[in-house]
């Protein structure tokens, strides 16, 4: 939190967790307006500040005051974006790392569940989940569809049991378009705080995807665990997360072993799975 004055003292949410719900849904609008080039850097930061501080601007009448006032708060944030020198310009990078569900629950639809509380990790979330998550994630970054968007809520608001039966089950007339969005950046974060994970390393950051924006050859690995012998199918699709991604790195580090027994160099090794020298002879060693 940063304290502010104004006419009175205010605590201001400077991090992705002091958010409220409420917050963080309009944050979320701020920020997928400014990423389809709808505002412009500097209404981005306005409305920024705007929506943390709980002002509605279509109710104020914006004066230049007001709005230097909230351009000013707005430098004193710390997320959720930093900038980068890119030659004559600079990038804006968005830092969406969030370790819970912001948006429990939207009038009758419960979303999943995610905590993490004193280093212990609670989640609902399930493999086949948590793969349909991403590949409806991916198309809706890449093409910004409502369609897209639409699926990505239903999946991460299904109720329980999670299955495609239940999925058709979600309300989205009850979500408006903010919550829709906040469903999209609160798993986007989720993904990042994961993939942050160490052990994950190997999983989540591969030679070609050193940003890590997505995992390796995730929409086939419930297949490939079980044709390697984890568990029949419908038994790995029901898997809960940490599970899942457990058994993932088992596989890649007995790939690993496998291929080292079979006299390849660590770059040989590296070029077959996608991962890096470093990555190869980190495990090879244990």
């Amino acid at each position: 939190m940063i304290t502010l004055k104004l006419k009175k003292t205010r605590q201001v949410p400077n991090r992705w967790h002091e958010l409220s719900e409420e917050q963080f849904v309009r944050l979320a609008g701020v920020i997928a307006d400014f990423e389809a080039g709808i505002t412009n850097f500097e209404q981005f930061k306005v409305m920024t500040a705007a929506a943390i501080l709980d002002l509605k601007i279509d109710r104020l009448k914006m004066s230049d005051t007001l709005f230097e006032n909230l351009f000013r708060i707005s430098e004193q944030l710390d997320f959720p974006y930093r900038l980068h020198e890119k030659e004559d310009r600079k990038e804006v990078e968005f830092r969406i790392c969030i370790n819970r569900q912001m948006q429990p629950k939207v009038k009758q639809n419960k979303g999943y569940v995610f905590t993490v509380d004193s280093g212990m990790i609670e989640t609902s979330i399930v493999s086949e989940q948590y793969v349909d998550a991403i590949s409806v994630m991916k198309l809706y970054s890449s093409d910004h569809s409502e369609q897209a968007l639409d699926m990505l809520v239903k999946v991460l608001y299904c109720p329980l049991p999670y299955s495609k039966e239940n999925i058709q089950k979600v309300k989205l007339h009850q979500f408006s378009r903010n919550q829709k969005l906040a469903a999209y950046y609160n798993f986007r974060g989720l993904l990042e705080w994961i993939r942050k994970i160490d052990k994950y390393d190997i999983i989540f950051n591969s030679a070609e995807d050193k940003q890590g924006k997505s995992p390796i050859g995730m929409e086939g690995s419930l297949y490939s665990l079980s044709k390697a012998g984890y568990g029949v199918f419908s038994e790995i699709c029901k898997l809960d997360l940490f599970t899942y991604l457990d058994l993932l790195l088992s596989q890649t580090i007995e790939s690993i072993h496998t291929l080292k027994g079979c006299g390849l160099k660590p770059t040989e090794i590296a070029e077959k799975l996608n991962l890096t020298v470093g990555q190869i002879s980190s495990v090879a060693e244990l």
